[in-house]
């Protein structure tokens, strides 16, 4: 390749912990084994964790309010540079809470670098920090890309499809613990989400639908929804995801592209339930182990109960490793 890559992930600046086993740094797993790239799951992390805590402290808006110190100081810190060599430098953002601040700074301190923007969410969640405005974001950033077919046409961005690392994860001895499994924010989705659990349910099959954000006024009761305000750890997530006879999704309005719902269903050979229209695209859903719908009325709940064995053939296609060869190979385009 031609960039030494850092990649800020997403958590990057929210937290001094460093967890191998959250769901971004799983995410990017694939990535750390490479050869000239670097992930940042927190700032300082090469250093003991006392120093993580003392950055956080003073990073932090109550620390700021009794006594402001230069950000500054901190920013030689943040990453451990790579050994000498003669490729620059590229800095990719997933984290939408770096300060633009840090990145003159990388401009300012690594001559030829490229700083890349990877949006894993919808743009507009990036626009909640006033800093990542669309102007500001087209200023700043040298190359941005999307999950997202839609905002790619809307924003002109360049498109990549969702990145996970495949791990290991352990198969119950009680294999099947659910027939039908859910994970996710309700969103605006929780009255789709309770009629597509009855009728999984009036059919005999067991649920297990973890839902998110859901205040207690709203909250419609079913044995097997599970509600709660923590995000489950993903580690579990994915235990329930490789134990269970079938996974069920439903896009948040107006996204289009691939779910991690959806790699996980290929990358375990799950059969998977869904109303993305975009799986449809894909050599996966000629497998006839996807199945698609419009309205929750189309929901099919025999197709759970299909005796074929799925195998989807993946062969690592949503490993993040791609995605550092495709920025790499888009700069050296556009750039030269």
């Amino acid at each position: 390749m031609h960039y030494n890559f850092v990649y800020f992930n997403a958590n990057c600046n929210r937290s001094w912990v460093v967890d191998p086993n959250e769901y971004n740094a799983i995410c990017l797993r694939d990535a750390e084994a490479m050869k000239d790239v670097m992930v940042v799951q927190a700032p300082l992390q090469h250093f003991p964790v006392f120093m993580r805590k003392l950055y956080a402290i003073c990073n932090s808006p109550r620390f700021n309010k009794i006594i402001r110190l230069p950000k500054r100081v901190w920013y030689p810190f943040v990453f451990k540079r790579f050994t000498a060599n003669n490729k620059p430098y590229c800095f990719v953002f997933a984290s939408n809470n770096l300060s633009f601040q840090y990145i003159d700074y990388l401009r300012a301190h690594y001559p030829n670098c490229k700083i890349v923007k990877t949006h894993r969410d919808l743009v507009k969640i990036a626009h909640q920090n006033p800093e990542y405005s669309e102007e500001n974001m087209n200023k700043v950033f040298d190359l941005r890309l999307s999950y997202d077919v839609g905002e790619c046409a809307e924003y002109g961005l360049s498109h990549f499809d969702e990145i996970e690392s495949k791990i290991d994860i352990e198969v119950s001895s009680d294999y099947p613990i659910s027939d039908v499994f859910f994970a996710g924010q309700a969103k605006d989705r929780l009255a789709r989400l309770i009629e597509a659990y009855d009728i999984f349910e009036k059919a005999g099959l067991k649920c297990d639908f973890y839902i998110t954000n859901v205040p207690d006024d709203q909250q419609i009761k079913r044995k097997g929804v599970t509600y709660s305000n923590k995000f489950m750890p993903y580690n579990e997530m994915l235990y329930r995801s490789v134990n269970t006879r079938c996974m069920f999704d439903i896009n948040q309005t107006g996204a289009v592209g691939y779910t991690s719902r959806f790699l996980e269903a290929v990358m375990y050979n799950k059969r998977f339930i869904t109303d993305n229209a975009t799986v449809k695209e894909t050599r996966y859903y000629e497998t006839g182990d996807i199945q698609y719908f419009e309205n929750i009325s189309e929901v099919d709940p025999l197709f759970v109960n299909k005796n074929n064995p799925v195998d989807y053939n993946y062969i690592d296609e949503f490993s993040p490793i791609n995605l550092i060869k495709q920025i790499d190979r888009e700069l050296v385009e556009k750039y030269g």
